[in-house]
């Protein structure tokens, strides 16, 4: 990891309103790179931030060890583009990622905690991932989050969770629509 750019404004200010805002550029690795910017108000509470996160040519074999330990997989090759906002406004939390992944391939993993990872999916996530690619072998998932950070049972492990099953399973829903188009007024019906 290196940096390329960092900058800070409205640390210190003697004005308690003042948002401090920030930017970076980061790269990782020989490809990829991470940028970052956006502003926090800390003088509201609860605080109020917008933040907008891009990464680019992230390699996904560097995730290998956490897909093997939480999905039972290994990814052989691909990349990930990343496209992400986070607002908070209010305490409301809305936000919108976009995964963009290329060319990747999984390999199931033998070990006892990947075999009990394996057991969680009704179908092999490999299989998931050719369905839902397109014809250049890219899979593109859009994840939209909100929730109210005020509320006490506020989680955003179970919000990130819930809107990344919720789109996976929009996802399939257009995928098998437009493949078994004859078919699909029989989906919308079930729906």
């Amino acid at each position: 990891m290196q940096f390329q750019h960092f900058d800070l404004k409205g640390l210190g200010s003697k004005d308690e309103n003042k948002p401090i805002n920030f930017s970076s550029k980061v790269t990782l690795g020989p490809y990829a790179s991470l940028t970052t910017e956006g502003f926090v108000e800390t003088s509201t509470s609860p605080l109020d931030l917008d933040i907008s996160l891009n990464m680019n040519s992230f390699e996904l074999q560097t995730l290998s060890p956490y897909a093997t330990k939480h999905l039972g997989y290994r990814f052989e090759r691909g990349q990930m583009n990343f496209d992400g906002n986070l607002v908070i406004d209010e305490g409301q939390l809305t936000g919108k990622s976009t995964f963009i992944i290329k060319n990747a391939r999984l390999i199931p993993e033998e070990t006892e905690k990947s075999k009990e990872a394996l057991k969680i999916y009704a179908k092999p996530l490999e299989r998931a991932f050719r369905i839902l690619s397109d014809n250049n072998n890219t899979l593109t998932i859009d994840i939209p989050i909100s929730g109210d950070i005020t509320n006490p049972q506020f989680d955003l492990q179970k919000i990130v969770q819930t809107a990344v099953i919720r789109a996976i399973q929009i996802t399939i829903k257009v995928t098998l629509g437009i493949a078994l188009w004859p078919y699909s007024g029989y989906f919308i019906a079930a729906d």
